[in-house]
């Protein structure tokens, strides 16, 4: 058996089974820890489950890190692909933005992550108070993935 590190956060979402949000670390991403422990500890990210497609908000304290056991060395899970996704509210034509962090995996592409974000359960509110609605439309929403922009800590 062997075992690598991963970093994850216990999802919030209460219904159903528990589980954990895989969220890449920053050295995952080629950019340097530029925070300090105790400040990266108290940033706040709405991230968005890709299992359950519940959007909570959590804290760089949330993250924790896990030994994951591997059978067999070539078979070490990808690390999931981070996504930073930036949108207005739309709640009575709110224009609040809000970013969102999510993963998505290798052989799921940006249109079936932005699919799943369609249906997300929104646990969260925008700095207006309201429940954001997630735009039909992809020209509304701003789209990145691979980068130092999408490690929400």
């Amino acid at each position: 058996m062997h075992g690598i590190s991963v970093s994850e956060v216990d999802c919030k979402n209460d219904e159903g089974e528990k589980h954990q949000i895989r969220i890449p670390f920053p050295t995952q991403l080629n950019r340097p820890r530029d925070r300090d422990a105790a400040s990266r500890d108290n940033v706040s990210s709405m991230i968005a489950c890709p299992h359950c497609k519940a959007v909570y908000e959590y804290k760089g304290l949330n993250v924790r890190w896990r030994l994951l056991q591997i059978s067999v060395p070539d078979r070490v899970p990808a690390d999931p692909i981070p996504v930073r996704i930036e949108f207005e509210c739309g709640r009575e034509g709110c224009p609040a933005l809000l970013v969102v962090h999510t993963t998505r995996s290798a052989d799921e592409n940006k249109n079936s992550a932005l699919s799943r974000m369609r249906g997300s359960s929104f646990r969260i509110l925008c700095q207006r108070g309201h429940v954001p609605i997630f735009p039909e439309d992809d020209e509304l929403v701003r789209y990145r993935e691979q980068d130092a922009f999408c490690n929400p800590f």
